[in-house]
């Protein structure tokens, strides 16, 4: 068995039904976790600050794929909710390096028709990445 974080890959052509495809600057869901993998290591960090907490919810899944409950892709829940909240409430910056993000600090979000806003989260521009983040076992 393995451990898996990732995202639920979109490509930018995902939002031509009625959402702007500027959402994600014409990258995919998964060109973004990559770029901030490698720059960051954002999904890293948090593995490494909640290793317990990991723990605790793989053995409970372990556990209810050996008692023949179900288990799939959405196996980890706690996990990916708990990732979400420690991006949108800034828990990984004070632990990363050059974070915040000169972007979060501008209040770059490419969701708005200007360029700027208030001061954001590092990693939650749009809020595509945060959304489509993904833990599970195999």
């Amino acid at each position: 068995m393995k451990l898996y974080f990732g995202v639920e890959n979109h490509h930018p052509d995902y939002y031509s039904s009625g959402h702007p495809n500027y959402v994600l600057n014409g990258k995919s869901t998964l060109d973004v976790a990559q770029e901030l993998e490698n720059r960051y290591g954002v999904m890293q960090k948090f593995f490494d600050e909640n290793k317990e907490f990991v723990a605790e919810n793989v053995t409970a899944a372990l556990a209810s794929r050996i008692g023949g409950g179900k288990s799939d892709f959405y196996d980890l829940e706690e996990v990916q909710r708990s990732f979400r909240h420690a991006l949108y409430t800034n828990q990984l910056e004070t632990k990363i390096p050059n974070t915040p993000t000169k972007a979060a600090m501008l209040g770059v979000n490419s969701r708005l028709k200007r360029a700027t806003g208030s001061k954001r989260p590092s990693f939650v521009d749009g809020g595509e990445y945060m959304a489509s983040f993904r833990a599970w076992i195999e």
